[in-house]
């Protein structure tokens, strides 16, 4: 699927000003959008397990990318000089502008041009959440503008350096941008069925990763026991590890006083 042709086919379709036009021209922008994403993924699938790449969506692609590397979801400008036997600066061999759709605009309009793929149901126009005929045209109009940039980038990037790790719940690997580790030293691991989430910490020049995990001590026993965070959630049981007692994660509101 090429994101050049969906983009002009989406554009082709807008021009012929029929309602059911627009929503064919929907469909093509979805497929243009997942053009995007998916090309991206390929250029990095090298930093990314192969077991995880198969089932991901779209907007699963840009998080994932963006957990990787925060930056990789950015527009940039590259220049590349050529050098003096001096070292310095000499010719400009090459100039490129690369443009990408963030996470959360990819996200917002991807799923907004999902709703006109369907019959509107009762309570969407009851509550007049779908556009008009007209103003889906003029929304599709200023979106092909919006997406048009992503689609005339002639290259991309990806000379980071990169950090390896195990997930310590389910052991498939995490590869993580080195610079993004300093800005932001937490991983998760990518897996759909793990989720599991890292503190990522540095020793002796070397990075290292530990499972998030909050402990509870057994009223009965008083022995320690650990549950990842990325586990916690209401009415979640739990067994002590020494005496077996049951338990129930409960989550309960509370108030202290504001400070005026």
């Amino acid at each position: 699927m090429n994101k050049r042709s969906c983009l002009e086919r989406a554009r082709i379709l807008l021009a012929e000003g029929k309602p059911e036009s627009s929503r064919y021209a929907c469909l093509e922008l979805r497929y243009c959008m997942e053009a995007i994403a998916y090309e991206k993924l390929r250029f990095y699938a090298k930093n990314i397990a192969q077991s995880i790449l198969e089932v991901w969506q779209p907007r699963k692609v840009i998080d994932a990318l963006e957990e990787y590397d925060p930056l990789v979801n950015q527009s940039y400008t590259l220049r590349i000089w050529s050098e003096t036997l001096s070292g310095e600066r000499d010719e400009l061999v090459f100039s490129g502008e690369h443009k990408t759709l963030s996470p959360v605009t990819l996200k917002k309009h991807y799923n907004k041009l999902g709703n006109y793929l369907h019959v509107p149901t009762p309570g969407q126009i009851k509550k007049r959440k779908t556009l008009s005929d007209t103003e889906l045209k003029e929304y599709l109009k200023e979106l092909i503008q919006f997406v048009e940039p992503a689609c005339s980038n002639t290259f991309d990037t990806n000379i980071a350096e990169v950090v390896n790790f195990e997930c310590r719940q389910c052991g498939q690997p995490i590869i993580r941008n080195k610079a993004s580790i300093e800005k932001n030293p937490f991983a998760t691991c990518l897996s759909e069925n793990c989720q599991a989430q890292h503190d990522v910490y540095q020793e002796g020049g070397q990075y290292f990763i530990r499972l998030c995990q909050a402990e509870f001590i057994c009223p009965d026993c008083q022995t320690s026991n650990y549950v990842p965070l990325h586990q916690m959630a209401e009415g979640v049981k739990l067994s002590c590890v020494e005496c077996n007692r049951q338990y129930i994660i409960d989550r309960r509101w509370v108030y202290r006083r504001a400070k005026i």
